[in-house]
C-alpha cells in the first residue's frame, strides 16, 4: 500500500536520494516510501532479444512498474490533478520535500579530514580547534545541513561543500566555521573578511552593552553573512549579482527552505 501523504509533488533537484530523481529536473509525482523487495530477475531464456537493458531508459536502471492495487492510481492522479488545476489557478502548491536525511558520521568525518587539510595548506594550522563533534553539530544542527551564503544543500548534485573559516583572522574556533561551497570558501579567504569586518562594526556599534537573545543573535549572525555575501556577488557579477541572489533567496523561502 501506498500513502497519500508518501506521494508529493516536487522537482527532485533538492532530493536527498535517488541520483535519477535529481537528474530529471522536472516536476513531478513520485512515491518516497522505500522498496521492501527486489525486483524478479529478468528471465534470460525469454523472447529472443530480450536484454535487461532493453527494459530501461538509461544504462543500469530498468523501470519498476507500479501495480495496480486498489487506490494507488488514484492517488498519484488526485496528486497530479491537485497541482495542475492550481497551476492553472494561478495559485500553485508549495512543493514542499521530505526533510533530508542527516549526514553519516563518515560523511562528517571526511568533511572534518579535509578541513583539517585545508587548514594545513592555507594557514600552516598542524592543529584545528574543530572537534569532529564541533563539527556535527555546526553542520546538522547550527545550519541545517545548508550554506549560510548559497542556501545550498550538503549532499545536492553538483555542490562540493567544505568547512572554511568565516573570518581568517580568527582561528578554526567553532564559532568562526561554517559550511560553504569550495568557490565560496575561496571568495572568504580573498575579500570576505573585510566585508565581515565592516559589517561586524556596525552591528556593534548599533548593538554596544545590549543583551541579545538566542534568535536575535542568530537573525544578525545571517544578516552578517548576507551583507558579506552580497560583497562578494558585487565583487564578480556587480550589482545586478546581488538582485539575482536576492530573487533566488526569495524563491528558496517561498518553497518552505530557510
Amino acid at each position: 500500500m501506498c500513502g497519500c501523504t508518501a506521494v508529493p509533488p516536487d522537482d527532485r533537484s533538492d532530493a536527498a536520494v535517488a541520483e535519477l530523481n535529481r537528474a530529471l529536473g522536472i516536476p513531478c509525482v513520485y512515491s518516497s516510501e522505500e522498496q521492501r523487495v527486489k525486483m524478479l530477475p529478468l528471465d534470460m531464456d525469454a523472447a529472443a532479444g530480450d536484454r535487461p537493458e532493453d527494459f530501461g531508459a538509461l544504462p543500469g536502471f530498468r523501470v519498476r512498474v507500479i501495480p495496480v492495487l486498489g487506490t494507488m492510481p488514484a492517488i498519484f492522479g488526485q496528486a497530479l490533478a491537485a497541482y495542475v488545476l492550481n497551476t492553472l489557478a494561478g495559485n500553485p502548491l508549495g512543493m514542499n520535500p521530505l526533510e533530508a536525511e542527516l549526514p553519516t558520521l563518515a560523511h562528517i568525518t571526511k568533511l572534518h579530514t579535509t578541513f583539517a587539510q585545508y587548514e594545513r595548506g592555507t594557514y600552516g594550522a598542524h592543529k584545528t580547534l574543530l572537534s569532529i563533534e564541533d563539527a556535527m553539530f555546526l553542520v546538522t544542527e547550527a545550519y541545517h545541513c545548508r550554506s549560510p551564503v548559497s542556501h545550498e544543500r550538503l549532499g545536492m548534485r553538483g555542490v562540493r561543500m567544505q568547512l572554511s573559516r568565516w573570518r581568517t583572522d580568527l582561528e578554526s574556533m567553532p564559532t568562526n566555521v561554517v559550511p560553504v561551497r569550495v568557490d565560496h570558501a575561496e571568495d572568504l579567504l580573498r575579500i570576505g573578511n573585510a566585508a565581515v569586518a565592516e559589517a561586524a562594526e556596525a552591528f556593534e556599534a548599533a548593538h554596544a552593552g545590549k543583551e541579545l537573545s538566542l534568535d536575535e543573535e542568530r537573525r544578525i549572525r545571517h544578516e552578517l553573512i548576507e551583507v558579506a555575501h552580497n560583497r562578494m556577488v558585487v565583487e564578480h557579477f556587480g550589482v545586478d549579482g546581488v538582485e539575482f541572489l536576492r530573487s533566488r533567496q526569495a524563491w528558496l523561502r517561498s518553497r518552505g527552505y530557510r
